[in-house]
């Protein structure tokens, strides 16, 4: 009788620690899928931020805290990649002069959610930093000035850069610039 007793008593703590050990297993991985998508919230955000436009003509597109803006008045998809046209405005009281603009065309944010995913957990600490590995890239050439209110045209060619359903997001930085105040 009393073995019998102890034998149900070790069944039921045997049942009770398995329960245990699944549901905080179950737990830990229902945490963990929330610390990945908190994650890749951080990293949305953060690529967010970048200065970027979309490949639409006719458009006046705002960057640099609405500093500066930039319209297409043409884009190509040709063999050689994107090739844009437009006029770079300058809505500062700064002169620019030697303004360079580099042009990064990578995949839409949404689009690197797969990369986000697929990545190792040390890529995935620096992809707020990168994102997904850039289409390509290429700089105009340097506009010699941009003076307070003024717009300049640039010409660039993004190499491998094709057209798809969803356009490229550019990002664009400046480079090389020197500014100096308006009298």
């Amino acid at each position: 009788m009393r073995k019998g007793i102890s034998t149900t008593i070790y069944a039921v703590f045997a049942v009770m620690i398995v329960g245990f050990v699944g549901w905080n297993s179950y737990q830990t991985h229902s945490l963990s899928k929330r610390i990945e998508a908190l994650r890749w919230s951080v990293v949305y955000d953060e690529l967010n931020r970048q200065d970027a436009i979309t490949p639409q003509v006719g458009i006046i597109q705002f960057f640099k805290g609405n500093a500066f803006s930039i319209t297409l008045e043409k884009v190509d998809y040709t063999a050689n990649g994107l090739h844009i046209t437009g006029k770079i405005g300058n809505a500062t009281n700064l002169y620019i002069n030697n303004l360079a603009l580099t042009f990064t065309a990578t995949k839409q944010l949404y689009e690197m959610k797969d990369d986000f995913d697929k990545a190792s957990e040390i890529d995935k600490d620096f992809f707020e930093f990168t994102g997904s590995p850039p289409i390509g890239n290429a700089q105009s050439t340097a506009i010699a000035a941009l003076s307070p209110g003024a717009q300049q045209d640039f010409d660039v060619t993004i190499p491998n850069v094709r057209q798809t359903k969803s356009a490229a997001r550019i990002a664009i930085a400046f480079s090389g610039e020197r500014y100096s105040y308006a009298p």
